[in-house]
């Protein structure tokens, strides 16, 4: 490194112009066994010839201090092209030297600092996990101990002889830097994955430190919190009908009586986020209107989010029926101070009328001016579409009216809505609607997205078996109501796995309990009739599995690894709380409990950490078991086994 030089001027070659200058300058690199010191002579002009022999090298060495300890000479230096290296031993870091050499007969003087070459090395490897026979990042620390130059490391991961990986990270001097180097474990299990540095500039010479060993598991899954597929979970909850305190609802059983079992059942779910339709025949019946408010009562007393769904009508007159329903919100939100009242929908399944997207339109913008006017906009959100699969009467598809809603709506609307039912022999369908839609909205322009939710789901089964017609949603193949099954509730439970992997904000189940919407008779309820006590069904279970490992605001990440028919998603919460929920999907069919026990491993969670398991289903009963304990390796890995027709949370939350 020069730290000075001293030009003399030489005489001139033949083909060299007048009084030719030269100059030296100097730089030590040094390691544990030697410093080598180059020496370059610079000419002031492109015509002068430089010299290629050193008559004499003078090295004076002085301490860190100052003091001059040392002097070597040298005879007849070699210069092919006006550089020469010496080698010395024996020197410390930061000593100075003062160098001169002869060069025909002139000296030329120039002075240097002894620098440490680079010495890359490992910071102190901890095992890790990752998603198995995937593209994987494994994050690793490499330093530059010399302390004096920086460099560029290459770092090269090594499965046996066979490089996987590899990544080039710019290290300053003295410090640690982390870097992330992407591999692929092909087999299940531990493996030792060997990490090499070199340094790309060749300056480093001691590389005895330059290799580590990694250990690796690999999963059938791996967790990835920097993916985050959700930025806030909205959760998971049901429909309530509005009319459950209506005389109407009398006709099933409903009494003052029994209600308040209900209500404790409803509460006990913890519903995330539940919806309520408002009937426009309400505001000319005070039975039915009073029955509303107290069902967004009971779902605000349950500690879930409520959006309010205008059921349908009003288009011809948008201003006034949005000015009614506008006073039904300020009513419930600032006079009833039911403040979890946060969402509104207008119209449902609006592509299965002959609404036109204009006056669907209509409708929002009045109620957004309203909303406006009374000071309540700011607190509820709009929420558009709810919409089913099928073209609409006007030949319009799902992806039609989405469009429209992000290149019309999109300054009015927050998120975009559908609804998914299925006929429990025909599960692809459930997958089909909930990655159709998720592709439909993706291939939007970004700034005209929003967060997806589901607003009604459920499966469906046979209405008409051996002569005799059930109601909806019909019955399992040997006559059991189907929403009394373990497949019905499994099939739910898949459903809310995949819409989360789908990056899906919140999931409403048609519906939460028995009550009538009106003269038809429905129940596809996770509380059963009130003339059974209420009971509770596999569903309710399974969705209790959910509200109760998860939290509204939490993010849903990214999940690494395909394992075939097993399907998890991750969930993470601000305070370092996670959650992992998973199945198999081969028990989506299963009436009966299987001897088939399923094995997962999920890696990417905290290393030595505990976790509590919840298994729902595990001996056929559609309940959840009591909780057992469960603590992830050192590698951040934890195995899990659970029954084919089970499904399974594993989580932080006690």
């Amino acid at each position: 490194m020069l730290l000075g030089s001293v030009s003399a001027a030489l005489a001139p070659t033949a083909r060299a112009a007048p009084a030719c200058r030269f100059s030296l300058r100097a730089a030590a690199l040094s390691d544990s066994a030697r410093t080598d010191i180059a020496l370059t002579i610079l000419a002031s002009a492109p015509g002068c010839r430089t010299p290629t022999v050193l008559r004499s090298l003078r090295i004076r060495i002085y301490s860190r201090a100052g003091r001059l300890r040392d002097l070597r000479v040298f005879r007849t230096v070699r210069a092919p092209g006006g550089r020469a290296t010496v080698t010395l031993k024996g020197l410390a870091r930061h000593e100075r030297l003062r160098l001169t050499v002869l060069v025909g007969r002139r000296s030329l003087a120039a002075r240097a600092l002894v620098r440490l070459r680079p010495d890359l090395a490992f910071g102190a490897t901890t095992p890790t996990s990752v998603a198995v026979a995937t593209p994987s990042t494994v994050d690793v620390i490499v330093a530059e101990a010399g302390g004096d130059f920086g460099t560029t490391a290459r770092v090269v991961a090594f499965l046996g002889t066979t490089p996987i990986g590899a990544a080039t990270v710019r290290v300053p001097a003295g410090r640690r830097v982390r870097v992330g180097v992407n591999v692929t474990i092909p087999t299940a299990g531990q493996s030792t994955v060997v990490l090499r540095v070199a340094d790309t500039t060749n300056r480093e010479r001691v590389t005895t430190n330059n290799e580590a060993d990694l250990i690796i598991e690999a999963a059938d899954f791996a967790l990835q919190p920097a993916q985050v597929l959700v930025p806030s979970l909205a959760g998971y909850g049901a429909q309530f009908d509005q009319n459950v305190y209506a005389a109407i609802s009398r006709e099933v059983g409903v009494t003052e009586q029994n209600l308040p079992d209900m209500e404790a059942k409803v509460v006990a779910l913890q519903p995330q986020f539940v919806r309520i339709f408002f009937n426009g025949n309400a505001f000319a019946d005070p039975d039915l209107m009073q029955s509303f408010v107290r069902t967004v009562q009971l779902a605000q007393r349950a500690g879930a989010v409520v959006n309010v769904t205008w059921a349908g009508g009003g288009e011809s007159d948008p201003t006034g029926t949005m000015a009614k329903f506008a006073g039904v919100l300020v009513d419930l939100v600032q006079k009833r101070r039911l403040t979890n009242v946060r969402w509104v929908t207008v119209e449902n399944e609006p592509n299965r009328t002959r609404i036109t997207l204009t006056q669907y339109e209509a409708l929002y913008r009045a109620l957004d001016s309203d909303l406006t006017a009374a000071g309540l906009r700011n607190e509820i959100r709009f929420m558009g579409g709810d919409l089913v699969e099928a073209k609409s009467p006007l030949g319009q598809t799902q992806a039609d009216w989405l469009s429209y809603l992000a290149t019309h709506m999109g300054d009015l609307l927050d998120a975009y809505s559908i609804h998914v039912f299925w006929d429990y022999w025909d599960t692809a369908k459930l997958v089909r609607r909930l990655t159709e839609v998720r592709q439909i909205v993706d291939a939007l322009p970004a700034d005209e997205r929003r967060p997806l939710y589901v607003s009604e789901f459920s499966a469906r089964g046979i209405r008409s078996l051996n002569g005799t017609s059930y109601p909806e949603p019909g019955v399992y193949a040997d006559g059991t109501p189907l929403p009394d099954t373990t497949i019905n509730a499994f099939q739910h439970g898949w459903f809310d796995v995949l819409a989360a992997r789908l990056g899906y904000a919140g999931t409403v189940k048609w519906d939460g309990y028995v009550a009538k919407y009106d003269r038809g008779t429905q129940d596809y309820s996770l509380i059963g009739p009130p003339g059974q006590g209420w009971p509770l069904r596999p569903v309710y279970n399974l969705t209790r599995l959910f509200t109760l490992t998860t939290k509204p605001g939490w993010k849903v990440v990214g999940v690494a690894g395909s394992a075939g028919t097993k399907l998890v998603a991750g969930y993470t919460g601000p305070k370092r709380q996670m959650t992992v929920i998973g199945l198999d999907t081969s028990g989506a069919s299963l009436a009966a409990p299987s001897q088939t026990v399923v094995s997962y491993s999920v890696g990417g969670l905290p290393p030595d950490s505990s976790f509590q398991l919840d298994v729902w289903n595990p001996d056929g009963s559609g309940a959840v078991a009591a909780p057992t304990p469960a603590r992830s390796d050192a590698a951040g890995l934890v195995q899990i086994t659970a029954p084919l027709q089970s499904v399974f949370a594993l989580t932080t939350l006690g």
